[in-house]
């Protein structure tokens, strides 16, 4: 149990320091902002507070010379925000879900394990009768 947790632990850690770099924070120039979103991205999920005070997030789509549209959630079509309106910028990571291949539940393994084992009993008691 305590590898699990160290393991995640680390992994998690991992994309702390890639993130902690691309990131603008407080009254930054558009093109700072244009460079972090050129080092982020399409398809990268952000945080953006803008300088309305407003927060969105959202995906990056496409990145313009002036602006750079967000795919916002919940909405099906981007929204084209200017590099200038943006207060803050920051990538949010996804964790990324595998599918686990279904497991016997543990009557299922008591049930196929004593199924396994009264074959063999049958098998040798049938064997042992045939003189094999």
């Amino acid at each position: 149990m305590r590898r699990v947790v160290m393991a995640i632990l680390i992994i998690s850690l991992i994309p702390c320091e890639g993130l902690m770099a691309a990131q603008v924070t407080r009254p930054s120039n558009p093109d700072e902002v244009h460079r972090v979103v050129m080092d982020l991205g399409v398809g990268r999920y952000v945080v953006v507070k803008l300088s309305s005070r407003e927060t969105v997030r959202g995906y990056i789509r496409a990145s313009a010379d002036d602006h750079f549209a967000l795919l916002l959630d919940g909405m099906a079509a981007p929204t084209d925000i200017a590099y200038g309106d943006v207060r803050q910028l920051r990538p949010i990571s996804q964790l990324v879900l595998r599918s686990r291949a279904p497991s016997l539940s543990k009557v299922e393994k008591i049930v196929s394990e004593v199924a396994f084992g009264s074959f063999l009993v049958m098998a040798f008691v049938e064997c042992h009768n045939k003189s094999c």
